[in-house]
């Protein structure tokens, strides 16, 4: 909102320039200085386009998704994403690493937006932490055949989603083995019994 407004003030700040530089040479031609005018007025005007070019450009052709991925090659971070950079990222089905957390003032995600990650058949690490899913997603990730660490706390999965798909999951194929449910009300018993079946299960509750 305060970027919006920021630029809108600038736009208005910058059209006042110009009008004001234009009613200027207006009066320096009518006042037979225009010639002494022009070259300082030409200065003042391209000043004032670069100084609006930046913000200008900024908004009609925004950043591009943040991402890792030059970093270490198959990570990257979509949060505060639009609909049209998650499609190019789950264009590509090659991700180890999502990083997916809610950041203040970011948009959310939705459990229909994530039905991209279908297919993530190398997705190891996904981090969904504060983002609104249900378990309509958690269905949907424990599918995906290589992912081991999954944080989805303070989401909108219920306690019985994470035993029916998680603790209960007796798909020999199922290899999550590390979990974030912070802020999700699920039964210590059954998560220490899911713990006990392997010790190198971990768990942040």
């Amino acid at each position: 909102m305060l970027e919006k407004l920021s630029l809108a003030m600038l736009a208005l700040g910058a059209a006042m320039v110009v009008i004001g530089l234009l009613w200027l040479l207006i009066v320096a031609f009518r006042c037979g200085f225009i010639k002494r005018a022009l070259l300082p007025l030409l200065v003042v005007l391209v000043g004032a386009g670069v100084a609006i070019a930046i913000p200008v450009y900024n908004r009609l052709y925004p950043t591009p998704i943040q991402t890792t991925a030059q970093v270490f090659g198959d990570s990257i971070t979509i949060t505060g994403a639009n609909k049209d950079q998650l499609g190019l990222v789950f264009g590509h089905k090659g991700w180890k690493t999502i990083q997916a957390a809610k950041a203040k003032d970011a948009p959310a995600l939705t459990d229909e937006e994530l039905a991209g990650l279908d297919g993530m058949n190398e997705l190891q690490f996904l981090d969904l932490n504060d983002q609104p899913v249900t378990d309509t997603t958690l269905e949907r990730l424990v599918k995906l055949p290589k992912l081991t660490k999954l944080y989805i706390a303070r989401s909108r999965v219920t306690p019985d989603g994470i035993k029916q798909f998680v603790l209960e999951n007796k798909n020999p194929d199922f290899k999550v083995n590390e979990l974030d449910i912070s802020g999700i009300d699920v039964p210590s018993r059954a998560v220490r019994d899911w713990k006990n079946a392997d010790k190198t299960r971990k768990v942040n509750q």
